[in-house]
């Protein structure tokens, strides 16, 4: 099992409040320079779900996402009144309700993606524990980064600019119009 001392101690150290030190592409870069290619390989696949691996880490993480997914699917299937057995994916585990339920509690669409943005960093926090040093702590830190640039990708300023481009397609399109709340002329 390799060990990456140098390169895992010379990384910045990564907190859910804070900005990413770099982007996911430039940690990428510095991985290659230190990774074995059978290592880069589980690491590109650990990023990229359509990768197959049997990496134990990476599967683990796979199997937590799916089963939170799938938890999502059904109380949101619940919110719209129709089964959301339809927008899962394998079966369903209700070990993942409870937490699940915990970010349906907040009010604000925001309060929400906290809510689901801490759970998912508690969760790497776990898979990362008692490594140090290794292939398996440089996975948990490159989806930790990749977290960390979502957040601060989200900004009332970017969301403001979305919900302007969807405005005015629908408005080319006349869907605007109409609707029962459109603009009249």
């Amino acid at each position: 099992m390799a060990r990456y001392y140098y390169f895992c101690a010379s990384l910045p150290l990564l907190q859910f409040e804070s900005e990413p030190p770099f982007s996911e592409t430039q940690f990428l870069v510095l991985a290659a320079q230190h990774l074995t290619p059978e290592d880069r390989a589980v690491l590109l696949a650990a990023l990229d779900e359509r990768e197959e691996t049997d990496h134990p880490l990476v599967l683990r993480i796979r199997e937590w996402m799916k089963g939170v997914h799938n938890n999502l699917a059904l109380l949101r299937g619940q919110r719209l009144g129709v089964n959301g057995l339809s927008w899962t994916r394998g079966m369903v585990d209700g070990y993942y309700a409870e937490r699940v339920k915990s970010v349906f509690q907040h009010e604000s669409p925001t309060g929400k993606q906290d809510a689901y943005d801490r759970m998912v960093w508690e969760f790497l926090e776990e898979c990362g524990a008692g490594h140090a040093f290794d292939l398996e702590s440089l996975i948990v830190y490159a989806l930790k980064l990749r977290l960390l640039a979502a957040r601060a990708e989200r900004t009332e300023e970017r969301g403001s600019d979305i919900f302007d481009r969807v405005f005015q397609h629908l408005r080319t399109q006349d869907i605007v119009e109409k609707l029962p709340f459109g603009e009249r002329q």
